[in-house]
């Protein structure tokens, strides 16, 4: 198996950069906001697709 390092690809969000983000319930830098371990993932992207929305694991 060959594998592929993306670190050319990655590091900034921007046009044509590669990137697998994770939406957080909550935005850990507000006045209030808690803890960061008790935030929650609402979303996450992989690879161009939504693989985790809201509670519901996708299998894609």
């Amino acid at each position: 198996m060959t594998r592929r390092s993306h670190d050319a690809d990655g590091g900034t969000i921007a046009a044509g950069k590669r990137n697998d983000p994770a939406v957080l319930d909550r935005n850990l830098f507000a006045a209030g906001a808690g803890l960061p371990a008790d935030a929650r993932i609402t979303h996450t992207i992989a690879g161009g697709s939504a693989i985790y929305e809201g509670g519901a694991g996708l299998s894609r």
